[in-house]
């Protein structure tokens, strides 16, 4: 079963978080094969890596798993978030003389609008719920290849299968999602950096005398 974007009907969080047998077994069915895919390429050079990091992803989403919050954000990037930890602990280790060579990956954007999910703001911790929950904010469809193009690496064409259109139609859709994603990250951010910009001279002072009296 292949994820699409939004929570599956296919698992039950709350006997998830139960670690209810049936549920972590619908849950890893449902989500297997879309991780180990995107594992695979985050280890390309070393194959060997990918199915323990792939368990190992799995296994340190369920130790987190009631921390996991469907209304800040969706499972797939949630998920990925994890595998990327995964594959870097994993990679430490690897000698260079043992890689296989491969292609090249996806491009790399300069900025927000022009590539939404940069591997810089994907692996930042305190910037990824923020992603999550601005993924979520998405129509399906953007969703979806955003996922597929950035999360997932999945080259142009096999998007362009999968959603039964054209490479140059799913170009088109991949600009017109980075730009809502966009304007959804930056409305997701917009709460937080008002909480911050809240606290003034007056916060600050009583702060200071809170620190005096607990000097004396």
């Amino acid at each position: 079963m292949k994820p699409r974007g939004d929570w599956s009907a296919a698992v039950d969080l709350g006997r998830l978080k139960e670690r209810r047998p049936e549920a972590v077994r619908a849950w890893f069915e449902t989500y297997f094969a879309v991780v180990h895919g995107f594992v695979r390429r985050r280890v390309a050079a070393w194959p060997s890596l990918a199915d323990d990091v792939t368990q190992d992803t799995f296994l340190a989403a369920l130790r987190q798993i009631h921390e996991f919050d469907p209304g800040r954000g969706a499972m797939l990037p949630w998920l990925t978030y994890i595998a990327r930890n995964c594959a870097r602990k994993a990679l430490r280790g690897v000698r260079p003389e043992e890689a296989v060579e491969q292609d090249g990956g996806v491009e790399a954007f300069p900025d927000l609008a022009a590539g939404p999910l940069p591997e810089d703001l994907l692996d930042r911790a305190e910037t990824a719920d923020r992603v999550h929950a601005a993924l979520s904010a998405l129509a399906p469809q953007h969703q979806r290849v955003l996922e597929g193009h950035y999360l997932l690496e999945q080259p142009l064409t096999q998007i362009a299968s999968a959603e039964a259109t054209t490479v140059a139609a799913v170009k088109s859709l991949l600009h017109r999602a980075r730009l809502a994603f966009k304007a959804a990250f930056e409305a997701v951010a917009q709460p937080a950096e008002r909480a911050t910009t809240r606290r003034g001279p007056a916060d600050r002072r009583s702060d200071d005398a809170r620190e005096g009296a607990h000097d004396r």
